[in-house]
Parts: structure tokens; C-alpha cells; sequence
């Protein structure tokens, strides 16, 4: 989820994740963040931000190629269903 908003380049902890995320909604004009808000997705897809995330989780692997995957910080390979199907979520 914070990929669609910023570049992740640092470990971040479960807790720090929801500051992040608090700050970058507030920060993109996107109100508070809550996991149950029902436009979520609307919010963090809009204005291109699903590529934005793509690139970002794309650097994130780069960064993070090394070492046991379970200690791959920050690390997500889930962009790569998101880039299969991001022409029907658009």
C-alpha cells in the first residue's frame, strides 16, 4: 500500500508502517488513512499511483536481491500480479 504513495528504501517496522501510511494520506490530500475505508483502492490507484507502486516494489526487489528472503526488508513481489491485471483495474 505504501508504494502507491512513495519510494520505500529502508527497513520499516508493521507499527511504523501505519505512521507511514497515515503521513503519506495526509500528505497526498487523501484524507486518514484507514484500512477499512471502502475507496481505498480509488484513493491509492488514482493519478497513476498503480504504476508508481509498480516501479516502486520493483526497486524495493532490486535493493533487497540478496540473502534469506524472510529478512528482505522492505520487500513485496505482490506488484507482479498487480502489473498482470492492471489493465483491468484501471
Amino acid at each position: 500500500m505504501l508504494a502507491h504513495l512513495k519510494k520505500v528504501t529502508r527497513y520499516i517496522s508493521k507499527d511504523a508502517i501505519l505512521d507511514e501510511l497515515s503521513k503519506e494520506f495526509q500528505k497526498n490530500g487523501l484524507g486518514e488513512y484507514n484500512k477499512n475505508d471502502t475507496d481505498i483502492f480509488k484513493k491509492v490507484t488514482k493519478d497513476g499511483k498503480i504504476h508508481n507502486a509498480i516501479r516502486n516494489c520493483e526497486y524495493m526487489e532490486n535493493l533487497n536481491q540478496d540473502g534469506q528472503a524472510s529478512e528482505r526488508n522492505p520487500m513485496t513481489k505482490v506488484y507482479k500480479i498487480v502489473d498482470g491485471l492492471k489493465e483491468y483495474l484501471e
